[in-house]
């Protein structure tokens, strides 16, 4: 994830799910425009979170 891709897919009227260390993500204004996570440094760490968090929203 960059700047460009959050940005373009806001522009777009998308949802962006991403880690919350990610620049861009840190600098908005307004949090709830996105759902962030935190993961281990492992596939299955990162898998399981993001399905998690999918299925809370």
């Amino acid at each position: 994830m960059n700047s460009g891709a959050a940005h373009l897919a806001f522009s777009f009227g998308k949802t962006v799910i991403t880690n919350d260390e990610v620049g861009t993500i840190k600098d908005l204004p307004d949090k709830n425009l996105v759902y962030t996570y935190k993961y281990e440094n492992n596939i299955n760490s990162h898998v399981e979170i993001l399905k998690k968090n999918s299925i809370e929203h």
